[in-house]
């Protein structure tokens, strides 16, 4: 069997187990977004950490984390946004932008990840 192959049903059985569980996202080092003050400005952290319009943060979907940017106006009763790509056939990409719920899963990516994306 060719290994790419072999690679997607370890894969996918890693998927059906950790749905079988409930959990597709590891818990470990992740949370949701939280607004924080500081000196007068109202501004989202994750996991203790600022973040700033730009960011390169993960997100937990029902099939995994996917890597995207973080953006915010800065309105408190509007949401944050989480902007990221779908890659098209043919070599196309098209640029998605998700407002971000209340409670969503997120974390910062490991710095091996963010290694693969340069």
């Amino acid at each position: 069997m060719a290994p790419d192959y072999d690679r997607r049903r370890q894969n996918l059985r890693l998927l059906e187990r950790s749905s079988a569980t409930g959990r597709v996202c590891s818990r470990a080092m992740s949370a949701s977004l939280v607004i924080v003050h500081a000196q007068g400005v109202a501004r989202y952290s994750l996991l203790d950490r600022p973040l700033s319009g730009g960011d390169i943060v993960q997100l937990c979907c029902s099939g995994g984390w996917i890597t995207g940017r973080f953006e915010w106006d800065g309105d408190v009763g509007a949401p944050p946004h989480f902007y990221f790509s779908i890659e098209l056939e043919g070599g196309g990409v098209a640029q998605q932008r998700l407002p971000l719920p209340d409670g969503a899963l997120m974390r910062w990516p490991s710095r091996q990840a963010m290694r693969f994306r340069s």
